[in-house]
């Protein structure tokens, strides 16, 4: 029986976010609106104004690693 382990998982805040896939802070926020970049989480409750937010790890590398091979999701990049 094989088993692959997954990397656990951490949030990560825009300046990372930015480092790692090289957009501006504009285009990352417009991919979220447009539904085409993960979306971010709020770190505290909703009902806090300007409450700070991150993004899972995760999913923006797997955004990454879909731009690195975009036969797997049928988008030409």
């Amino acid at each position: 029986m094989t088993t692959t382990a997954t990397a656990p998982d951490s949030l990560i805040r825009l300046p990372e976010v930015l480092k790692k896939t090289g957009l501006s802070r504009s285009t990352v926020l417009r991919l979220v609106k447009a539904n085409k970049f993960p979306s971010q989480r709020k770190l505290l409750d909703s009902g806090v104004r300007n409450a700070p937010v991150a993004w899972s790890a995760n999913e923006v590398q797997a955004w990454i690693d879909q731009r690195k091979n975009p036969a797997n999701d049928g988008e030409r990049q």
